[in-house]
């Protein structure tokens, strides 16, 4: 890994700092340079108290998933639900593997991100555009599954006062679904307030995702704003032409390794969330695919639609949170050949243009190779791939029903 030295304080720093104590809650440890700010005797307390809630929603997913094999007798939302909840939360904890296994190039990179890459050149609105934006990103992410994890309560209550039915949310391996028991009952609360522990900690990595994500995309933005703000050297009335030239290639040159850093970086992204990538796309489909059905069924019933409607749209706007990043970052990428070639090299003389025009010319080269993250190795993360999955998974339900 990348020496860690001494830095400037920026406000992208800072918000790594509170991410870092964030993710620190959720069981991720280890996602930034520095150390948790937290006092020390929570620090020690919470460690152990780590170790029980990762072995605790592990059992969780366990049961979860155990009613695939266990609960048959149930509506078509509750199969719905059981079919998405017991193949998503075994999913999620790949993540959590994953995290560890390459704890250490997550750190690496998000130290690129907000530190190497932004030491000659930080654009300062193109910083608080990614700040902006995943800061909002967060807030609706945390907002829509507060809502969604709340609608399962709320219509579970109304069922259970309104027709005396069992409280249930997240369909388990026990208690059977027809049991009345003042035991079941309990148990069944215990497990909906669990849920909301296991889903925040199991979904944490989606932060990780989405801030490397945008952070590399805004990188390219940087980048772009690098190579624009070279026309300036020639604009110097206190250097000789020499000199405007000289200084121009020398920062031309550090332009194309900063450039190639950001690769490096977005290829550490694609081999960290290789996995998560392609468990995203399958999900989406598996989740469309369940709930699409259900949605039809629900048709004349407008209950039964508008409680199958939320999470359903909770699906569709998460599970596109990762393919449109993704995405932004190849649109990003694509500028950067257009920012290359308005850098100013027209404004070099006789050899020293000959000189720059190859430099040039064999940087927007390199800048011209898109710029693609993908699942499975072929599947591209994109806005398109997005709308083709969506219209994939319409055709096949509409076929059968």
């Amino acid at each position: 890994m990348e020496e860690i030295k001494p830095y400037k304080d920026s406000d992208t720093t800072h918000l790594f700092d509170q991410l870092n104590i964030l993710l620190y809650l959720n069981g991720y440890t280890n996602f930034w340079v520095q150390k948790v700010k937290l006092p020390k005797k929570f620090i020690k307390f919470y460690d152990y108290m780590n170790i029980v809630l990762h072995v605790l929603c592990i059992a969780f997913s366990i049961i979860e998933f155990g009613s695939l094999f266990t609960q048959n007798e149930l509506t078509t939302k509750q199969q719905a639900d059981r079919n998405v909840i017991a193949m998503s939360n075994p999913m999620m904890h790949v993540y959590s593997i994953k995290y560890f296994l390459k704890r250490m190039e997550t750190r690496e990179v998000f130290y690129y991100i907000a530190v190497l890459l932004k030491e000659v050149h930080n654009d300062l609105d193109v910083e608080r555009s990614m700040i902006r934006k995943l800061k909002a990103y967060l807030i609706a992410y945390a907002g829509s599954s507060f809502v969604a994890l709340t609608l399962y309560g709320v219509y579970s209550t109304v069922k259970y006062i309104t027709e005396d039915a069992p409280f249930i949310t997240v369909i388990t391996m026990w208690p059977e679904t027809h049991d009345r028991s003042n035991l079941a009952e309990m148990v069944r609360i215990v497990f909906y307030l669990f849920w909301w522990i296991s889903f925040y900690r199991d979904s944490a990595f989606y932060l990780i995702i989405l801030s490397m994500q945008i952070g590399l995309g805004h990188q390219y933005m940087n980048l772009q704003s690098y190579f624009y703000n070279l026309q300036r050297i020639f604009d110097d009335s206190e250097m000789c032409q020499k000199e405007k030239e000289d200084k121009y290639v020398e920062s031309f040159k550090y332009g194309i390794k900063l450039h190639t850093s950001t690769i490096w970086c977005t290829n550490q992204c694609q081999l960290i969330c290789s996995e998560i990538y392609a468990s995203q796309v399958l999900l989406l489909t598996i989740i469309l695919i369940n709930f699409l059905p259900a949605l039809v069924n629900s048709q004349e019933d407008t209950e039964l639609a508008c409680a199958h409607f939320p999470p359903f749209i909770f699906t569709l706007v998460t599970m596109g949170y990762v393919m449109w990043n993704a995405g932004d970052i190849t649109v990003e990428a694509a500028k950067l050949p257009d920012a290359m070639y308005s850098s100013g090299w027209e404004n070099c003389y006789d050899q020293s243009a000959v000189r720059v025009r190859k430099l040039v010319v064999i940087a927007m080269t390199q800048a011209q190779q898109p710029i693609v993250l993908t699942a499975f190795g072929v599947v591209e993360l994109s806005y398109e791939t997005y709308l083709a999955i969506l219209k994939s998974a319409y055709s096949v339900v509409s076929v059968f029903y």
